[in-house]
């Protein structure tokens, strides 16, 4: 039996989490396997349109990571580490990073994170995606993630609004959502972004093949009945192929 969640935070930390065939519904949807045109996302046909919409859910499905973390990438925390093309997810001047103090200088305090990228994104051309958009200078990887402001509003006063930005990835909900209600006949267990958060990190909490510290160095999730402090602390970071190998357990969806 699971065991119960009580105190704060237990709300949240029961969010239902997506099943694999949930998953492959919702992947199978024509956001991602082709629409009627880049307006009409929801109708069958021929154009699939890589902006944040359609990249921002596959990565938080294939890294396990929030998505703020997501959304507020940087074109530049897409790069290669110790020969694996990573993500790294880091506090940057539009959005930090839970757990992390704001401007905090002290990398042993940071909560940065390197995850290497799924085989699955890279055929789908993120890495391409990422060296456009670097050659456009040092911002965000998904700049259409950031809504043009309304007139005479106080974002529309910045050179650069991306900079109050309240919620990253806030302005993807309505194509997500609506996607959730047409491919699982409503959505009536309320899946949401974060449901992919805890799938990737049950994949690798249940698997024999991921040891705890490199699931913990992926998705930076504590499962307090498991965890002592030598997997959360008192160690270096855990090996890129390690890291690697885990990321590859996450089956293809599509």
């Amino acid at each position: 039996m699971k065991p119960n969640n009580t105190g704060a935070g237990s709300a949240h930390k029961q969010r239902e989490v997506f099943k694999l065939d949930e998953l492959q519904k919702v992947f199978g949807h024509t956001l991602w396997q082709g629409a009627k045109s880049g307006g009409d996302r929801h109708e069958p046909g021929q154009v699939i349109t890589k902006d944040s919409r359609y990249w921002i859910p596959l990565l938080l499905v294939y890294a396990g990571a929030r998505r703020a973390e997501i959304a507020g990438l940087k074109a530049t925390d897409i790069r290669e580490i110790e020969g694996h093309p990573c993500i790294v997810i880091q506090a940057n001047e539009y959005r930090g990073i839970k757990g992390e103090k704001p401007n905090e200088t002290d990398e042993r305090r940071k909560k940065t994170r390197t995850v290497p990228i799924h085989s699955h994104l890279i055929e789908l051309g993120l890495l391409e995606h990422a060296a456009r958009h670097m050659k456009c200078g040092d911002g965000l990887l998904f700049p259409d993630v950031v809504l043009k402001p309304r007139k005479d509003s106080r974002r529309a006063e910045l050179l650069d609004p991306a900079l109050a930005v309240e919620k990253f990835g806030e302005s993807i909900d309505y194509q997500w959502s609506k996607s959730l209600k047409i491919t699982l006949d409503g959505n009536p267990r309320k899946l949401c972004a974060h449901s992919m958060r805890h799938y990737v990190n049950n994949i690798f909490l249940f698997s024999k093949y991921v040891h705890g510290a490199v699931r913990f160095d992926l998705v930076w999730h504590v499962e307090k009945e498991k965890e002592d402090i030598n997997t959360t602390v008192y160690r270096d970071d855990a090996p890129m192929d390690l890291k690697a190998e885990a990321i590859a357990k996450l089956p293809r969806l599509f």
